[in-house]
């Protein structure tokens, strides 16, 4: 269900505030909310991962190593496992999320917005691998052009830190705002990317995979 931003209630949804370039519809900012398992017929599922809705959360089961034919193969079995947001194009404006690890090793799995097809798109989402006995820690945001990947902060560098606390019990927050070639990432209020890229003007809204290994998470 999309609905208008005061209609909703902030304690059971994915918390996706869009400005869309759909000229059918009739406001700008708009906000969806899962609120029951009919609303997974909105999107176009891809891949083998189980995606339902329990409680106005969306979680998804992912298997990871899994791909399409056009993905690269060092990048087989991430994006190819996702959802698609039907007749919705995105082009500027902010969007924001929670996500909650269940169970895993990599703990990656997020959003891809602009997106074109499995080897164009942009991307943010967590890599949180300590609390599976991993290495280190980070948040990514990425850029995938004619199946050629980009991706910051880069191997080896963490920018956020995951305390043993945490570990499959928080929730952390995540904002994107997109305005033309500028896009700023920010993290429970922390700005951890501010890039421009052009590559990609507008596109649809997908939820995904990126992932490896089998994977649990939540999103609100």
């Amino acid at each position: 269900m999309i609905k208008s931003r005061p209609q909703l209630n902030p304690l059971s949804t994915l918390g996706l505030v869009l400005v869309l370039a759909a000229a059918a519809l009739p406001v700008l900012a708009l906000v969806y909310d899962f609120e029951d398992r009919a609303q997974l017929d909105d999107w176009q599922i891809f891949g083998p991962a189980e995606w339902r809705i329990e409680g106005g959360v969306l979680i998804g089961e992912g298997l990871g190593g899994l791909g399409g034919a056009i993905v690269p193969e060092k990048d087989k079995g991430r994006q190819a496992q996702r959802m698609e947001l039907k007749d919705i194009v995105f082009s500027d404006g902010t969007f924001e999320f929670k996500i909650l690890f269940m169970k895993g090793k990599n703990h990656e799995g997020g959003v891809f917005y602009r997106w074109q097809d499995v080897a164009n798109w942009y991307n943010t989402h967590p890599s949180f691998k300590k609390c599976a006995g991993g290495g280190i820690d980070g948040v990514r945001w990425m850029s995938m052009k004619k199946g050629k990947l980009m991706w910051l902060p880069g191997p080896g560098v963490s920018n956020i830190e995951v305390k043993p606390k945490e570990c499959f019990k928080k929730w952390f927050e995540f904002k994107v705002v997109a305005t033309g070639q500028r896009h700023q990432t920010f993290v429970d209020g922390k700005k951890l990317f501010d890039e421009e890229d052009a590559a990609f003007k507008e596109g649809k809204f997908v939820v995904a995979m990126w992932s490896r290994s089998a994977e649990v998470f939540c999103h609100r």
